[in-house]
């Protein structure tokens, strides 16, 4: 793979971030304050209950439990059965958080342009 150095300097600098939000996850007495955290863990929580449920009756008028990718929440239940439900929860979520930086700089081509502009059809 040839990366620039400002590239893995970014990889760098975006571990350290991410370890350090996973790290703030642990201490956290109950969830972070996120807009979608508690959603996912309500999802988790019925893969534990139900792994094959494609609706789920307690959010408000119902919602279908497939709109979600589930292969996370299967994580996340696998591994509240095993523990306590929060930190099982709490470990599926920091190893997506520090997984997901060297997989995406792992499967993003090297390429030398943007991939912001526009390519020529031919």
């Amino acid at each position: 793979m040839n990366r620039s150095p400002a590239a893995l300097l970014l990889l760098i600098c975006a571990a350290l971030w991410l370890s350090a939000q996973a790290g703030l996850l642990f201490r956290a007495p109950g969830l972070l304050a996120t807009y979608d955290l508690p959603t996912h863990r309500h999802l988790a929580g019925i893969q534990v209950r139900s792994p094959t449920a494609l609706w789920d009756d307690g959010w408000y008028a119902g919602h279908p439990t497939y709109a979600y990718p589930p292969l996370a929440h299967g994580l996340a239940a696998a591994l509240m059965k095993r523990m306590v439900p929060d930190v099982g929860f709490k470990i599926a979520v920091a190893a997506a958080y520090v997984l997901s930086v060297p997989v995406i700089y792992v499967a993003l081509p090297v390429s030398r342009h943007s991939p912001l502009q526009s390519r020529r059809c031919s």
